[in-house]
């Protein structure tokens, strides 16, 4: 895991952790991946590739959706 978090650029979870920092985390990785997927479309539509611009506009409703969530998660 410490790869894939060192290649994400972000820090690696730490074990135990209340939930609610879990959940806090997991926000801010969605919302990395989301900047990453935004770029990446950006990047697609000036290389006139049309179908990895709509693969990323998927990736990126995908995610707003689930920081949403998360974030309703946190508010109950």
């Amino acid at each position: 895991m410490s790869k894939f978090a060192d290649t994400a650029r972000m820090k690696e979870f730490a074990s135990p952790l209340p939930q609610e920092d879990y959940v806090r985390r997991l926000i801010i990785a969605d919302e990395k991946l989301v900047a990453d997927a935004t770029q990446a479309r950006d990047l697609a539509g000036e290389a006139y590739d049309p179908e990895s611009q709509d693969l990323m506009i998927e990736r990126i409703t995908l995610h707003q959706k689930t920081i949403w969530m998360l974030k309703s998660f946190l508010r109950s």
